[in-house]
């Protein structure tokens, strides 16, 4: 199992995108991916981006929409919202950061994730995507 940082989780479904290799070898490694229910949002709102910029169709962006949200049924976390505001103060990230971090420690695993910041942050609860591909090998 591992926990995927919207930009992860995003990289995997959409070819071209920077880190789409690494993802895809990961999860081709490990199928067992969970995150946090703002991650949805996050994703939507990329691409609705990418169709504006005219990356994607609008078709495209909706069927990679759905697929996320079946691959992610039943996987998706919801952080508590106190919790998630205790670590932002903690580690001095963003409150929707901080509700991924809430979900690597719940789950005792590390947040796989491409935000160098965040990584940062928190070193203790991530990992680069580079950095999981190459433990789960």
């Amino acid at each position: 199992m591992l926990l995927a940082d919207s930009n992860v989780l995003l990289s995997l479904l959409v070819e071209g995108t920077p880190w789409h290799r690494a993802a895809r070898a990961l999860h081709d490694q490990d199928d067992d991916w969970r995150t946090e229910s703002h991650a949805l949002v996050e994703i939507s709102n990329v691409l609705a981006r990418f169709v504006r910029l005219k990356a994607l169709s609008g078709p495209k962006a909706i069927a990679l929409m759905k697929e996320t949200e079946q691959m992610m049924r039943q996987k998706v976390m919801i952080a508590d919202h106190a919790e998630a505001l205790r670590l932002a103060l903690k580690y001095q990230t963003s409150a929707y950061d901080a509700r991924f971090l809430l979900c690597a420690t719940e789950l005792g695993i590390k947040l796989v994730t491409e935000d160098v910041k965040l990584r940062n942050a928190a070193p203790g609860l991530t990992q680069s995507l580079n950095g999981a591909v190459a433990a789960s090998t």
